[in-house]
């Protein structure tokens, strides 16, 4: 696509005042922010959160440990503690009481080396770097725009846009960009809640999208193509409408002479006025082309602020959709991990309320082994599943956040399998003159090994519900890769998946 450009008379300076005017804005933008290093009790609450998963953990294992402990040691610790408080208790409510206060100074202590993993640079990688790549890039772009930086001396630019706009536009790319070099010196809980990584890709979006009203018109060009990859297959619901007029609104921008010959996007449904204008049957009369040519140049040149508007709504209709998608990623993230969050409490609570009971160690042991079968079972079919699994899309945690709520779901399901089967089972047969049901204590005795296969069976349920509830994040991810390019998609297929393909 050939792009006429209109000269636009400004007072060139000196190289080196240029080169110096450059680096003096480079700097000023590049150093806002600098030296905030956020809040240590906002971030040291951030470790607090980020850490959370690993406390029922640590308190539904030391609380089985502790009441697995041999009866000397467990004697003396129940006399100790019961003169302390001056209450009687059981070796049921020692161990749930040691459980209990041992994982919660686990989690006090472990949250101190993972502040610095609650910040933006360690709690999401990928996404600080991509941000920072295009922060640079804004500020490279602004910087560069001219020799001050500033908005040009004459009243119009080659774009059509007048000089309020585009010191508009320009306010509004400086402003984005120092909220952004701010807010990235920020430490907290938005990092591992990924909230402010989705509050930094808006302010990014809204920056790139004024700053299509400040680029010469080359610049344009290839935002629009890399527009109309992403709009070609993308599953926005108007993408069809939004790409008619996307390329109506580039065909504006092409030169005299090209004739539609260089243009690189296909026929609009909605411009063939703006694509023929200037271009008259070739028997027509020179005096009558020309006129045509003059007349219709004019009325494009006319049509050029339009034609910007329309591309920046295009590319704000595009950022504002994937924006949604990567919110729905981060909130479904943030909501499996409090789910998992309150199934482990519930499972210390089943727990600490079956050890009152006082229940024999080895009924507890066998309801342990049970327990991860039916979770090693379970990330064995989500690890082969994962291992076929290639996506272009950076899902924010989610499928750890599934590697962490999966072993509850599987080890209480492989508990209450052999429950089921060992007590409900003799139950209904014993309407038709079978065996009575055994006894809790019998199922946990380790007499029955068949039980073994029936934890596996049964752990394997929860990955099946983890398959539906993954539906919705799928399509998600299925939104976000349909806005890609075609050659960034299969680049990033290639380095996840190893495959060079030809």
């Amino acid at each position: 696509m050939t792009i006429e450009r209109t000269p636009v008379e400004l007072k060139s300076p000196r190289p080196e005042s240029s080169r110096q005017a450059i680096t003096e804005c480079r700097q000023e933008l590049e150093a806002e922010g600098a030296g905030n290093e956020g809040n240590r009790i906002e971030t040291y609450r951030a470790a607090l959160k980020l850490t959370l998963p690993l406390f029922p953990i640590l308190a539904v294992v030391i609380t089985a440990l502790t009441y697995l402990l041999p009866e000397e040691l467990v004697g003396e610790a129940i006399a100790f503690i019961g003169g302390l408080i001056g209450l009687a208790i059981n070796e049921g409510v020692l161990a749930s009481l040691v459980g209990l206060v041992v994982a919660f100074i686990f989690w006090i202590v472990i949250a101190l080396p993972a502040c610095s993993r609650a910040s933006v640079r360690e709690s999401s990688p990928p996404n600080y770097h991509q941000i920072t790549e295009a922060l640079d890039s804004l500020i490279f772009k602004i910087c560069s725009l001219h020799a001050d930086g500033s908005v040009p001396v004459a009243k119009v630019h080659e774009n059509g846009l007048d000089e309020a706009s585009r010191r508009a536009a320009r306010e509004e790319v400086v402003g984005q960009i120092k909220k952004i070099k701010k807010r990235l010196e920020d430490g907290g809980m938005a990092w591992v809640t990924g909230a402010g990584y989705i509050e930094l890709w808006h302010r990014i979006h809204r920056a790139q999208e004024a700053m299509i009203k400040l680029e010469p018109l080359t610049e344009v060009a290839e935002g629009a193509m890399l527009d109309d990859e992403r709009l070609r297959d993308a599953t926005i619901e108007n993408s069809e409408r939004l790409l008619d007029r996307q390329r109506c609104a580039v065909a504006v921008f092409e030169a005299p002479g090209a004739n539609g010959y260089l243009r690189y996007l296909p026929e609009s449904k909605e411009c063939n006025d703006l694509t023929t204008l200037g271009i008259l049957d070739g028997n027509a009369k020179k005096r009558l082309l020309a006129k045509a040519i003059k007349n219709g140049e004019a009325t494009k040149k006319n049509l050029r602020p339009e034609a910007i508007a329309i591309l920046a709504e295009t590319r704000y209709e595009i950022n504002r959709f994937r924006d949604d998608s990567w919110e729905g990623l981060v909130n479904a993230r943030n909501h499996l991990l409090d789910t998992s969050w309150n199934l482990g409490l519930m499972t210390y609570a089943l727990l600490a309320f079956t050890l009152i009971m006082t229940p024999d160690p080895n009924t507890i042991l066998w309801a342990a082994i049970y327990f991860l079968i039916g979770v090693i079972t379970a990330l064995f079919a989500r690890a082969r599943i994962e291992w076929s699994t290639a996506s272009a899309v950076d899902d924010f945690g989610l499928t750890r956040a599934r590697l962490i709520h999966l072993p509850w779901l599987a080890g209480l399901a492989a508990v209450g399998g052999v429950l089921v089967s060992t007590v409900l089972g003799p139950q209904l047969a014993a309407v038709n003159g079978g065996e009575a049901a055994p006894t809790l204590a019998a199922v946990f005795d380790g007499g029955n090994t068949s039980l073994l296969l029936v934890a596996a069976v049964f752990g394997l349920t929860p990955d099946l519900i983890i398959r539906r509830l993954e539906q919705q994040t799928e399509k998600y991810k299925a939104d976000l890769e349909s806005t890609q390019s075609t050659q960034s998609t299969e680049s990033s297929l290639k380095k996840e998946s190893g495959v060079t393909s030809k």
